[in-house]
């Protein structure tokens, strides 16, 4: 908003000053507004994605434009992708018990917080 931030890259510092500046100011949000954006970010890694006409109706609801839905739409697919490969390596040198533990806690501490 206004010019500010990482997309800008026009402040001091430049670009990756700018996202971690932005990046501040979003985990400083009052409410658990972080908490839940990371959370509902993490369903993607999971049979949970929360995809589906409902999403796409809310997001169309706040004027995301057809090209940004379907960016947005790519992107919640390929991470739900790379949540599978990683969960595929970590198991290769852990056991799937172990991995899927981890994986609980993680959610578990993200939907608590």
């Amino acid at each position: 908003a206004g010019g500010r931030g990482a997309a800008s890259g026009s402040t001091a510092g430049g670009p990756c000053a700018a996202c971690c500046r932005d990046a501040a100011l979003f985990l400083s949000h009052p409410g658990g507004v972080p908490v839940l954006v990371i959370s509902y970010a993490l369903c993607w890694f999971s049979v949970l994605s929360p995809h589906g006409l409902i999403l796409t109706a809310y997001l169309q609801t706040r004027h995301l434009s057809p090209a940004g839905l379907a960016v947005f739409r790519a992107a919640g697919a390929a991470s739900g992708g790379l949540g599978i490969l990683a969960f595929q390596r970590a198991s290769r040198r852990h056991s799937v018990r172990r991995v899927a533990l981890l994986q609980l806690c993680l959610f578990a501490g993200c939907v608590a917080a």
